[in-house]
């Protein structure tokens, strides 16, 4: 960008700026714009299926779950199949939460009544809670909460992608459908207003809170915390379907004298997770780094047994690219851990620097989805892509790159965004490498499944996964040609400064 401004003549207007920078790329990526090189090596739609439902017939994938020690083996399984070198795995210690059992039970003059719940993420002891109730609403005096099992209606705000589209730096949705998707908002702890309202019920000790989810679909397996920013985590807190609800809601009105018994039994082990990696040497001193996580919240389809199918995908492609050929060395990491904080990704940065230090870019690909709707408490899969976000680091030339692929691949309801949308780095796993100062184009999505154990195979949206793959391939043909970004300055092997100087002496730019 330096160079650019240097040799533009005065007088541009920033719109002008914007046009010489997309018809640069245009310019510039027109080799890449039509034959991918070795595109028989692209996988087919079948290849990311298959290796998502495998994955996730392994059972529920917690992290340090056994599930996903499966998942560490076969990843060096199908790193050595496809020739990495170097596989190497990271040992990470956590604490892996498990829910053993977890059920209330209504006690009244009609019998007694065993209804699920499920139990939020800093519940890990074990214990039997018994007590009276009272059901919480905008009347109830705070101070009537002590010492008794509190059942509240925990109201899922409203997520809108389309909210975001003002402070995003490009969209392509040429159906304009993205302002009709509409959920609930599928991270619980970020529902404000509800999170607020446990937050000062829990200051007032109550023995127990019960959340019931009356505008989710009829689940209690839900992954997540009230509150993301609360401390109060010494009384335990619960999820219940809205199905449960009603009928817990009758039972109490039945005989307002019942007695609820809360019955939980869940721990935290001691385990050791894994970062597994490897390496396709290049063409280059440099590294190019694909990743994204091999544990998830249940079964995990789209969270994010998919976006390793998706770093998997790279892997076949580029293994098949001659090594003389690849423009880089390439490191493709499943990393461990993203339900804890993300310390995988964290891991793998702190502790690789001859890595880390030579990187380029790296691609996060996380969660392709279908789009989901909820309908009486009905959960309803649509036949189109829930919209999605490439955070991508702020030089016009990179995302201007991505943007023309994109609508090249013709990859619907995608937004270019600025990897500080959210907060002060990106979400996902790819805030480890943008908080190291290395350049990102992260992909996510968050369908309404995004936390729920609904998150299974049939959600899978295997054309865009194709389209995904494809995308990232001409991307990294034409990073020689990126510019704005110092590590792409200092050691991209072409200078473009000549064809800048052509599109700005081009008559359809002057002033």
């Amino acid at each position: 960008m330096k160079k650019l401004l240097q040799i533009m003549p005065g007088g541009f207007m920033q719109v002008r700026l914007q046009s010489i920078i997309l018809s640069l790329t245009a310019y510039i990526t027109r080799g890449y714009s039509q034959q991918i090189p070795y595109s028989s090596a692209i996988p087919n739609t079948n290849f990311y299926y298959q290796m998502v439902d495998t994955i996730v017939r392994q059972g529920l994938r917690n992290a340090g779950s056994p599930a996903d020690i499966w998942l560490e083996n076969y990843a060096q399984s199908l790193f050595s199949s496809f020739g990495l070198q170097s596989i190497t795995t990271q040992s990470i210690p956590i604490q892996s939460w498990q829910v053993n059992s977890c059920n209330l039970k209504v006690t009244s003059n009609s019998g007694t009544q065993t209804l699920s719940i499920f139990p939020q993420l800093f519940v890990d002891w074990s214990d039997t809670l018994t007590g009276s109730f009272i059901r919480f609403d905008s009347t109830t005096a705070l101070n009537s909460v002590t010492g008794k099992i509190v059942i509240v209606n925990y109201k899922l705000d409203p997520f809108a992608p389309a909210a975001f589209q003002p402070n995003v730096v490009y969209t392509y949705d040429p159906d304009n459908n993205i302002n009709n998707t509409i959920h609930p908002q599928p991270i619980p702890h970020r529902s404000n207003a509800a999170g607020a309202i446990i937050s000062q019920i829990l200051s007032h000790q109550p023995k127990a809170v019960i959340c019931v989810l009356n505008n989710f679909y009829n689940t209690d397996k839900l992954w997540g915390l009230y509150s993301r920013t609360d401390s109060i985590y010494d009384i335990p807190c619960f999820w219940m379907s809205r199905n449960n609800g009603q009928l817990l809601n009758t039972a109490l009105n039945n005989d307002p004298n019942s007695t609820l018994s809360v019955q939980f039994n869940t721990q935290d082990n001691p385990v050791n997770t894994k970062n597994v990696y490897g390496i396709l040497p290049g063409n280059s001193s440099q590294y190019i780094v694909f990743n994204s996580h091999h544990d998830g919240q249940f079964y995990g389809a789209t969270e994010d047994a998919v976006g390793i199918s998706l770093v998997a995908a790279q892997v076949k492609y580029w293994s098949q690219v001659p090594q003389s050929q690849r423009p880089y060395n390439m490191v493709f990491l499943w990393d461990a851990a993203h339900l804890k904080q993300s310390v995988g990704s964290e891991f793998f940065v702190d502790n690789t620097p001859s890595i880390i230090n030579q990187t380029l870019l790296c691609f996060t690909l996380e969660t392709p989805s279908l789009e989901g709707r909820v309908l009486n408490g009905n959960l309803i899969t649509l036949n189109r892509p829930e919209p999605r976000w490439f955070y991508t680091s702020d030089t016009l030339s990179l995302r201007s790159s991505l943007y023309q692929f994109v609508q090249q691949e013709d990859l619907r309801r995608t937004y270019v965004a600025p990897p500080t949308l959210n907060g002060p780095s990106p979400i996902g796993d790819s805030h480890a490498f943008y908080d190291a100062g290395i350049p990102i184009v992260a992909h996510l999505s968050t369908p309404v499944w995004y936390m729920a154990v609904a998150d299974s195979t049939d959600k899978l949206d295997t054309a865009s996964m194709n389209k995904i793959t494809r995308t990232v391939i001409r991307m990294i043909w034409n990073m020689p040609n990126i510019t704005g970004i110092p590590r792409f300055e200092e050691k991209g092997p072409k200078d473009i400064s000549e064809s800048i100087k052509l599109l700005c002496n081009d008559s359809r730019f002057k002033a």
